[in-house]
């Protein structure tokens, strides 16, 4: 058995609980008490500055990190969203093409159809 503490409660844990209830922030303690044998959070000051400076490190290169990448993705969505915008601006140019040769092969076929109409009526009235 083990004792642990957080606060103003103490508890008897099995030696399988110990590292569970030091994870949830409990130290251990001797029978007695007045010992802490193993404690949660380090009570030393320097220990504590060195691990905010390294924390305080950490979450300015993230933040570092976080703008770049940021930049990156946007610097690489405008590049793709320019590559289509191009792409969309071309298929546009090319129906506008293929519209222009259907408007002209529909003339062209009513100029052939108008041609064909009065030859036929002229036939029919010779007889």
């Amino acid at each position: 058995m083990v004792t642990v503490r957080r606060g103003n409660v103490i508890l008897n844990v099995s030696d399988e609980q110990k590292q569970e209830y030091i994870n949830k922030g409990y130290d251990v303690i001797s029978d007695n008490g007045l010992t802490v044998l193993e404690r949660t959070v380090p009570s030393d000051i320097n220990v504590l500055k060195k691990a905010y400076v390294d924390n305080a490190k950490e979450i300015k290169e993230l933040k570092a990190k976080l703008a770049e990448t940021t930049n990156e993705s946007d610097s690489d969505l405008q590049a793709d969203y320019n590559a289509l915008m191009n792409d969309f601006n071309e298929a546009m140019e090319e129906i506008e093409q293929l519209r222009a040769v259907i408007a002209e092969y529909e003339a062209e076929e009513n100029s052939v159809a108008e041609e064909e109409k009065p030859a036929k009526s002229k036939k029919s009235n010779k007889k």
